[in-house]
């Protein structure tokens, strides 16, 4: 693992972002909207970032969700879709984190269903 960048293989990304989809949903449980939104935000710059990483992206220190989609895109069009989540996911409305709530990160198209 890189200090500064943090982990360098998709696999690493993978295990963390699920960790924090993992928090998304506990907090949404327990009606934190505030920390649903962070973890949430955490969880969708990881899997980006894993995404991206198995598509030979070089890693860079980069927090900006709206970024990592541009790049995300590029290999996956169908991601656009989900352009409103990275602009500001604390805006994200309780009626729809209760939809994304039951969505795998998968079915976003962010990863290949066999690595789950």
């Amino acid at each position: 693992m890189n200090e500064r960048e943090g982990p360098t293989f998709p696999s690493d990304w993978l295990e963390i972002a699920r960790k924090d989809w993992t928090r998304t949903l506990h907090m949404l449980d327990k009606e934190d909207a505030e920390a649903a939104s962070f973890f949430f935000q955490q969880s969708l710059e990881k899997y980006l970032k894993a995404f991206l990483l198995q598509h030979g992206w070089k890693l860079r220190k980069i927090h900006e969700l709206d970024a990592l989609l541009d790049n995300a895109a590029k290999h996956n069009p169908g991601l656009e879709d989900f352009r409103d989540l990275c602009v500001c996911p604390c805006n994200v409305s309780r009626g729809r984190f209760k939809k994304l709530s039951k969505v795998r990160p998968c079915t976003l198209g962010l990863l290949d269903y066999r690595r789950l």
